[in-house]
């Protein structure tokens, strides 16, 4: 059991400055709890993590079809390889439920407006646990 001074200033969570006069209050924190909180904290990295991916695949999709890089380059290879070996199989079931819109994919707005669905959620959620 650890003693905790409780913040219930959502802004705090994303890392804002708390304003005068919020509501404090002292909880006991509880071995559940904490293992709750730091799943859901790691949930919050992996979001954070797969985000980054699909704006660095969509980017550089359109600096592909742009010419700006080629994939005969090693190094572009690789990272573009690799990225599609990472994201193909959550855009895969999302492209089979997509109609065909001739060239255009919107699979990856798609995830990361899921991805930001699943995050408001866990930081929302994430109150109940303290």
């Amino acid at each position: 059991m650890i003693d905790v001074n409780v913040n219930f200033y959502l802004g705090a969570t994303l890392g804002l400055p708390v304003p005068a006069g919020t509501l404090r209050s002292r909880r006991y924190l509880y071995w559940g709890d904490q293992t709750m909180l730091t799943l859901i904290q790691a949930m919050l990295v992996i979001i954070g993590v797969v985000r980054l991916f699909v704006i660095a695949h969509f980017i550089m999709s359109w600096l592909i079809r742009f010419d700006v890089l080629n994939v005969r380059q090693q190094f572009v290879g690789q990272v573009w390889y690799t990225l599609q070996r990472i994201l193909e199989p959550i855009y895969g079931p999302i492209r089979n439920m997509l109609p065909n819109m001739g060239g255009i994919d919107l699979s990856p707005v798609l995830v990361l407006v899921g991805l930001e669905i699943l995050r408001i959620f866990l930081i929302n959620n994430m109150m109940a646990f303290v």
